[in-house]
């Protein structure tokens, strides 16, 4: 029982104590009154330090009278003066709020006391007083350190209000005074205190601003850490943490916000986005429509881009981006998959022969000459277009003549053609031939046209020129991969120059790096 007794007087003491002060100051304001001498009279007891505490109660009692008498002073030329009116304001918190304006002139008072007194004064309000936020930012920089280091206290006070003085609260971090610049970190830390709970109701963009200068803030004290206390550095860290989580959860409104403001971007991103999943959705599902899609898209040769880019042309099917799915696996493995059943059945049904070439009865055709002749004759079916077609017999037959005579060349056309089935006879008239096979033509006139060239630079030069004034490179892609291929293999041995393999590269989308890989563009 004993213990209990000593907290339960100091109680009874506590609260004897404030009903006498309510009681005193309350007797004081009644007894004296709220006129301005009164008022005056109040202001010159401030001086005695033993009255200080009922003076000012009594002030607040005051209220507006006593306030709008502490404004004016502001003004009194008497530096005592204006420093016991700012120094009450002060005191008297938001009580005081009517005299913001005074106290915002105040701030450029000559007397450094006053400026301290009026800044403090303000603080005291928090963000009640934020018309005085500009004015108190300039403080940052007054020549006093008391004064600056007040200021940035009392901007810290006004929350979120004071945004605007974030760059100035961090320029002020790299003060000569420890006590200014520890001020600004406190300050800041309080600044994004208020901003954590207010990040819910801020735009996107007003939360990324004040992120990013919280975040330059922050960068400045961090790297002078020894300058600040690990309060002041934990207090901003952990409250720009938790406004960055709240701006990654608004990330559809960041794509929006940004689509907004880059439209262009966004419609291409959309088309290229929208393509894509398109084409990619098909390949999943049916990956041989790509191809005949590529096919039918073929047809259209080339389209100019709008604007300045009018002088560049590109497929049809590349601005559609389906090009890029053609000889995907899944769609090359799909079209063999069609092609190979039949295939099977048709090879089973038919009967296969080994034919021996022969000119007579005894005489074996020389594989080595044949082989010429099939050369001359791809040749002779490409070189108009760069394209396998068809050509006059009579055209071919001049074309061979002078490789062994007509004799020879008639032997060996009716050989390839009848024998070995590598030629068909074509037209209306049946005067025409052409090769069964597309892909066998290209090989057979790309090693004629190697042995034609050779190691003439100025020749292949020339077959260069004549691939380039072809609209439609296309369309002979087939033709120069299987040069470029031909070139790369015999290059050693018919000294073929080093640009050739590099230059039909070039032109079919193929490049090979520095490494040796080999990359299709």
């Amino acid at each position: 029982m004993k213990k209990n007794k000593k907290p339960t007087f100091i109680w009874i003491k506590i609260t004897v104590f404030c009903i006498f002060y309510y009681l005193l100051t309350s007797q004081t304001v009644l007894a004296q009154g709220c006129s301005k001498a009164n008022v005056n009279s109040y202001i010159k007891k401030l001086k005695n330090t033993d009255e200080w505490i009922f003076t000012i109660a009594a002030l607040r009692k005051c209220g507006e009278p006593a306030v709008s008498v502490l404004a004016a002073n502001l003004k009194h030329r008497d530096d005592n003066v204006r420093i016991d009116a700012a120094s009450a304001l002060a005191s008297m918190g938001t009580s005081a709020q009517t005299a913001i304006p005074n106290l915002s002139a105040a701030l450029k008072d000559k007397n450094a006391i006053v400026r301290s007194s009026a800044a403090t004064a303000l603080g005291s309000m928090g963000n009640r007083a934020k018309i005085a936020i500009p004015a108190l930012t300039i403080v940052l920089q007054d020549d006093d350190r008391s004064v600056r280091s007040v200021a940035a206290t009392a901007l810290g006070s006004m929350g979120v209000e004071a945004q605007a003085a974030i760059p100035a609260l961090t320029s002020v971090l790299h003060d000569k005074d420890p006590s200014v610049s520890s001020s600004a970190a406190y300050a800041l830390g309080r600044i994004a205190a208020n901003f954590q709970y207010e990040a819910k109701s801020l735009s996107s963009s007003d939360l990324v601003k004040t992120i990013s200068e919280l975040e330059t803030a922050f960068k400045a004290i961090a790297s002078s850490k020894n300058k600040f206390s690990d309060t002041e550095v934990m207090l901003l860290e952990q409250s720009l943490k938790l406004l960055k989580a709240e701006r990654d959860d608004r990330w559809f409104e960041r794509v929006y916000n940004w689509a907004v403001q880059h439209k262009l971007m966004a419609i291409a991103c959309l088309y290229f986005i929208s393509l894509m999943s398109l084409w990619s959705l098909i390949l999943w599902l049916r990956p041989l429509w790509l191809l005949n899609i590529n096919n039918v898209l073929n047809k259209y040769i080339r389209l100019a881009l709008p604007g300045s880019l009018s002088k560049i042309e590109m497929p049809v099917r590349c601005l559609l981006f389906v090009s890029f799915f053609q000889y995907h696996p899944r769609v090359v493995d799909a079209w063999i998959n069609t092609q190979l059943t039949p295939a099977q059945s048709r090879l089973e049904n038919k009967a296969i022969r080994i034919l021996v070439p022969r000119v007579g009865k005894n005489t074996q055709l020389e594989f080595g000459i044949l082989q010429k002749y099939a050369k001359a004759i791809a040749w002779e079916c490409i070189k108009q277009t760069f394209q396998p077609a068809s050509v006059k017999r009579n055209q071919v037959l001049a074309a061979i003549t002078p490789l062994d005579g007509r004799n020879s060349a008639q032997i060996y056309l009716h050989f390839l053609e009848k024998n070995l089935g590598m030629l068909q006879t074509v037209g209306k008239a049946q005067d025409a031939i052409r090769f069964t096979h597309d892909f066998v033509a290209e090989h057979l006139a790309s090693l004629y046209l190697i042995e034609h060239c050779g190691n003439s630079e100025v020749n292949w030069r020339k077959f260069l020129a004549q691939v380039d004034s072809i609209p439609n490179q296309q369309a002979i892609r087939g033709f120069l991969l299987a040069v470029r291929d031909s070139s790369l293999v015999l290059q050693t041995l018919a000294q073929i120059p080093s640009f050739v393999p590099e230059e039909i590269g070039t032109r079919v989308g193929i490049v090979s790096n520095l490494s040796g890989q080999v990359q299709i563009v």
